[in-house]
């Protein structure tokens, strides 16, 4: 059985706050708190690694959405999104290719070309092109976004930091490690001089390369990197939380390669440790397996 599980999770900074602060609903007000308060659960549970209630939240947000707006309006797109990186990461193909991405792509373009959400959405699309194995669309796609985001001026920004390390872990999931390297190295340079980026963000292209290092056999080099990702993780994440969690099983294995096999042993326990309690606190039926990505999905409401 597959046990792979993806890359690792995506950076959407700018759209998460564009969900809090409730800007891309249209809706009545009191379906607009309604909504923003679903989508805010829906990021926190995402950010967190707890993949199933963030689907049942960022699909709650849907529905209330979609009982006063129309189903093409643009204001569903933040929330498309989150929903289809949801599910490229946890390698759910059926389920982000009936969210329809490449549909809502070309309601942007046309509509409103100058969109914020357009290099989000792009990559999205991207993603679910390399879940489905299609790499040289999925490659073309963010070069599309590149040049989005140069035309806008970005090229020293967060928003273009965020994009590498995307594609980086795009890079990866093609099998292409030699590539990922590169992207990420470009992200940890952009987040070291771009003022408003943060020690997660970073950490995340650190994660990143450490995985890239991994694959190219370079397992001295990316222990040091998951070394340095991890209290990065615990601080933000909190120290028993599954993105932790993900962090220390990459760590012992790096560790293993090294002969390092005693913390590579303690951090795989403390890693399962973690994984047994946030399965007891949900139902069985509500659990998503992110280490099988095999286990086929079901229907859900889509506008």
């Amino acid at each position: 059985m597959n046990k792979k599980r993806s890359a690792s999770f995506l950076v959407l900074a700018a759209m998460s706050a564009s969900l809090a602060s409730g800007e891309s609903f249209h809706a009545a007000d009191d379906k607009v708190e309604s909504a923003r308060a679903a989508a805010i659960q829906g990021i926190s549970y995402q950010d967190m690694g707890k993949f199933s209630q963030a689907e049942t939240s960022f699909i709650k947000c849907l529905k209330i959405l979609g009982a006063s707006t129309e189903s093409d309006d643009i204001s569903f797109v933040p929330v498309i999104v989150h929903l289809g990186w949801l599910y490229e990461e946890t390698g759910q193909t059926d389920k982000a290719m009936n969210l329809k991405l490449e549909v809502w792509l070309e309601r942007v373009r046309r509509s409103d070309p100058q969109s914020k959400y357009l290099p989000a959405l792009l990559e999205t699309v991207g993603g679910l092109y390399a879940l489905r194995g299609k790499s040289a669309r999925a490659e073309e796609v963010y070069r599309e976004d590149f040049d989005l985001l140069a035309r806008r001026g970005m090229d020293s920004s967060i928003a273009m930091a965020s994009t590498l390390n995307n594609f980086g872990f795009l890079e990866l999931r093609l099998g292409k490690p030699e590539s990922a390297v590169n992207a990420f190295a470009q992200a940890l340079k952009l987040w070291a001089n771009v003022p408003g980026s943060d020690d997660l963000q970073a950490a995340m292209s650190r994660l990143g390369l450490g995985e890239a290092y991994v694959a190219m056999g370079r397992f001295r080099e990316s222990a040091i990197l998951f070394e340095q990702s991890l209290p990065v993780f615990e601080k933000n994440y909190g120290p028993a939380s599954l993105r932790t969690a993900d962090v220390l099983m990459k760590y012992a294995k790096a560790l293993r390669q090294v002969k390092r096999t005693h913390e590579a042993t303690l951090y795989e326990v403390r890693a399962s440790a973690i994984h047994q309690t946030s399965a007891a606190d949900l139902p069985s039926t509500q659990v998503i397996d992110v280490w099988n990505l095999t286990r086929p999905g079901h229907a859900h409401f889509l506008p």
